[in-house]
């Protein structure tokens, strides 16, 4: 998927010991398509993509959005129902 293409791994935010490391990486954009930024945790030794933001709109804000209305309009319980089934 990003064979050929340059990445540029932007500098970690300060960690203290308790906290996990964070970081971003993002595509260089190719023809009509906008780029792609992927926001890292470092936990374990290993760095785990936990968010991927295009055009400015997050992934994680998008699902976290939606599960508000959902809670809102009926319960947690509901969402968590909403979930299994989806997931099968």
């Amino acid at each position: 998927m990003f064979r050929r293409r340059k990445n540029h791994l932007r500098p970690a935010k300060p960690s203290t010991a308790t906290l996990p490391r964070w970081n971003r990486l993002s595509s260089t954009p190719k023809k009509n398509k906008p780029p792609v930024i992927f926001r890292l945790w470092r936990s374990g030794g290993k760095w785990k993509v936990y968010d991927a933001v295009i055009e400015n709109v997050s992934s994680v804000n998008n699902y976290r959005a939606q599960f508000d209305r959902v809670i809102s309009k009926s319960s947690y319980e509901n969402l968590k129902k909403m979930l299994k089934e989806k997931a099968g």
